[in-house]
């Protein structure tokens, strides 16, 4: 069951840098540039968790 919790988190971590990078790809975000890079790190640092719950 911890393998299941830890790929939860990666893919969790996947659907938020997707979604930051949308932020950045879309001409018309207003997140002034800082807010894109918070999202994207929220994002590898969610992954990161997953990797770390999997060992």
């Amino acid at each position: 069951m911890r393998l299941l919790k830890g790929i939860k988190h990666i893919l969790l971590g996947i659907a938020i840098i997707l979604i930051g990078a949308s932020f950045i790809i879309s001409t018309d975000s207003s997140m002034g540039g800082y807010g894109e890079v918070i999202v994207l790190i929220i994002g590898l640092t969610q992954c990161i968790r997953g990797v770390k719950m999997d060992d």
